[in-house]
């Protein structure tokens, strides 16, 4: 049997709901204003705590329904409060500034240690076909 709903939790739910609502266009204005920034100078313009600012963002960048995101993680990185790198985001709208640099392998063409061990295994196992190959019956008794 299904439990109903208190009255207290649904209340409790629609509460959080307008203080996120609430949040994102308090995000969103000081974006606008900003143009891009990290989550740390999102929250400062928009007068909400880190932790606020920080979780709407990510959530901001999901797309929605109908397949658009607010905002867009731009490549960039800046630094946070605490030293580590944070996010630069910027708006959807504005994508077309931001060009997601190309990955590139760290030693791109040179050959790495997977490369070598490969290349040591591909010449071990043609060793061994070779080897079999000499000491079959046809070959030795031949």
């Amino acid at each position: 049997m299904a439990r109903k709903q208190s009255d207290t939790s649904i209340t409790a739910y629609q509460r959080i709901m307008q203080g996120r609502d609430s949040h994102y266009k308090k995000l969103i204005l000081a974006m606008e204003w900003l143009v891009e920034g990290t989550s740390y100078q999102l929250a400062k313009q928009a007068r909400l705590r880190d932790d606020q600012a920080w979780k709407r963002c990510s959530e901001l960048v999901k797309p929605d329904e109908n397949g658009v995101s607010i905002f867009i993680d731009t490549g960039k990185r800046g630094i946070s409060p605490n030293g580590n790198p944070a996010i630069i985001y910027g708006l959807y709208e504005n994508r077309d500034k931001y060009t997601t640099p190309k990955e590139n392998h760290y030693r791109e063409g040179q050959t790495t240690a997977a490369d070598y061990a490969s290349e040591l295994i591909a010449k071990t196992k043609a060793a061994q076909l070779q080897q079999k190959e000499l000491f079959t019956e046809e070959k030795f008794f031949g």
